[in-house]
C-alpha cells in the first residue's frame, strides 16, 4: 500500500498517521479531533460545583481518616484577623441569603482542618446546625487565600489575591447542592483588611 493512502480499521474508522502494527504504517483517525476546551466562566462553574460536591461528600467520611494527615505550617505572613467588607451579589440570593452571611471579621489560624487546609473562624450563621465538621477552613493555593463556608448543602467560598500585606481584594462566590442558580451563580467583590484579633 502506498504511503498516506487511508487504511480502513475494523471499527469504520478512517486512518491516515497513527501506527498500526498489522501494516506497518502509521495512521490518524479521519475526522478525530480534540474536545474544545471550556470557557473561563465555565471552567470556574465546573470548579464550584466540585468543591461543592466534596464538601457534600466529605459529610459521610469519617473525621479520623483526615486527622491522620502530616501537620503543615501555612504560608508565612498570612495567618491573622481581617476585616472584610462585602459587596452587592450579582444576584438576589432568596430564601438562602442566611446561609451565605459570612461573618464581617474573620481569623485565619494556623492550626491544621480537620479536612484540609488551617481553620478559619467564626462560623457563619445558620438557620439550623452546621452538619459539616472541619469548617470553615481555609487555603492558599498559588498566590491566592481561599476560605470555604459550608454546611454540606450551601457552601461560600472567599478566594482574595495575595498582592499585598494590609489589604487583600477578590471575590465571593456560592453553591447550592439544589443548583437554584443554575450556571449563573451569584458573585459578589470582597475587601480583606488586616485588623488586630480580639481575645
Amino acid at each position: 500500500m502506498a504511503t498516506g493512502t487511508p487504511i480502513r480499521r475494523s471499527s469504520g474508522r478512517t486512518c491516515t498517521t497513527c501506527y498500526s502494527r498489522e501494516n506497518h504504517q502509521w495512521l490518524h483517525y479521519a475526522g478525530h479531533v480534540n474536545a474544545p476546551s471550556p470557557a473561563p466562566g465555565e471552567y470556574v462553574l465546573r470548579k464550584v460545583q466540585v468543591m461543592g460536591l466534596i464538601a457534600l461528600a466529605s459529610m459521610f467520611v469519617p473525621a479520623s481518616l483526615f486527622a491522620q494527615r502530616p501537620t503543615r505550617r501555612p504560608p508565612p505572613g498570612i495567618a491573622g484577623c481581617y476585616k472584610l467588607t462585602l459587596g452587592e451579589w450579582s444576584r438576589p440570593l432568596g430564601v438562602n441569603a442566611r446561609y451565605h452571611a459570612i461573618p464581617s471579621t474573620v481569623r485565619l489560624d494556623s492550626a491544621r482542618a480537620i479536612r484540609g487546609g488551617w481553620r478559619a473562624l467564626p462560623d457563619i450563621s445558620y438557620p439550623t446546625p452546621n452538619r459539616l465538621r472541619g469548617t470553615p477552613s481555609w487555603t492558599a493555593p498559588r498566590d491566592t487565600i481561599e476560605i470555604m463556608w459550608s454546611n454540606g448543602f450551601q457552601s461560600t467560598t472567599v478566594r482574595l489575591g495575595r498582592r499585598g500585606t494590609r489589604e487583600l481584594r477578590g471575590s465571593a462566590i456560592v453553591w447550592s447542592d439544589a443548583n437554584e442558580f443554575g450556571t449563573d451563580l451569584p458573585r459578589a467583590r470582597v475587601t480583606a483588611r488586616r485588623t488586630a484579633c480580639g481575645p
